[in-house]
């Protein structure tokens, strides 16, 4: 199956083609400051006439669906969800986080050591002192698909209320691998905490950010699973919203996560 994947959370924009079945893949990727749909478009015309694939070749559609940049994760949805409906394929939905925490745990793995169980934490800044994040177990570069309902997957939270929560996982999950654009602002806020500090690792600062193909590769899992949307009804996963603030200027706020 050949997936178109779609990745607009943060400030690098990228799209891939991945075929799971030949493991032939390409991808491309830009700055996407100011982006805007038409660009995203432009971009996914390159990859395909570069990759001599033709637009009807595609059979499904994943697209990271957030959290992230409320307007990169809009236009992100907006042209997945367009050529969707022109093509008549599948959409999948990717959680931006599980794309993060996907390649930092296979990476990892190695460090670790074999059969090690450790810990992958995706942060993405949620501007002030807040970041999205959650906690993907892996062993072996594996992930711990049975394991996840006890963690947490997707939340806003604090990055002190974050560390907390991972002094209280010591036990089970004592190696920790932080990865995405937040983990300098989690960092900082550890070096406070003393105890959090040594446990803590981080991604290389080049391996940090989400791509187009592993939201592809996710996305095809999911596809073939027939877990897929209504795309009438999908929208982007925000974890925040906006409500006005006190001068009239729109603030975040974080949405409880029950």
């Amino acid at each position: 199956m050949t997936v178109l994947g779609i990745e607009t959370s943060s400030g690098v924009c990228s799209a891939a083609l991945w075929d799971d079945e030949s493991g032939r893949f390409a991808a491309a990727r830009i700055e996407a400051r100011n982006l805007h749909a038409e660009k995203l478009v432009t971009i996914i015309d390159h990859l395909l006439e570069d990759s001599n694939s033709p637009r009807m070749g595609i059979e499904g559609i994943a697209v990271s669906i957030g959290p992230g940049s409320f307007t990169g994760l809009r236009i992100g949805l907006s042209v997945a969800k367009g050529i969707a409906y022109a093509l008549g394929i599948p959409l999948a939905a990717v959680p931006t986080l599980k794309a993060l925490a996907l390649p930092a745990g296979e990476w990892s793995s190695s460090a670790i050591g074999p059969g090690g169980t450790f810990a992958v934490i995706p942060v993405i800044d949620a501007r002030r002192d807040d970041v999205y994040c959650g906690i993907y177990p892996f062993r072996a570069g594996e992930l711990l698909v049975e394991a996840l309902d006890d963690l947490w997957l997707e939340r806003a939270v604090r990055a002190e209320e974050l560390l907390g929560h991972i002094e209280e996982l010591h036990d089970a999950l004592p190696h920790v691998v932080l990865t995405g654009d937040g983990t300098e602002k989690v960092l900082t806020a550890a070096a406070r905490r003393s105890p959090a500090i040594g446990r803590l690792a981080a991604l290389p600062r080049h391996l940090r950010g989400a791509d187009a193909l592993t939201v592809a590769r996710l996305g095809i899992e999911l596809i073939r699973r027939g877990d897929v949307p209504d795309l009438d009804t999908l929208e982007p996963r925000y974890l925040k919203e906006f409500v006005p603030g006190p001068t009239g200027v729109h603030s975040p706020t974080i949405r409880s996560q029950g």
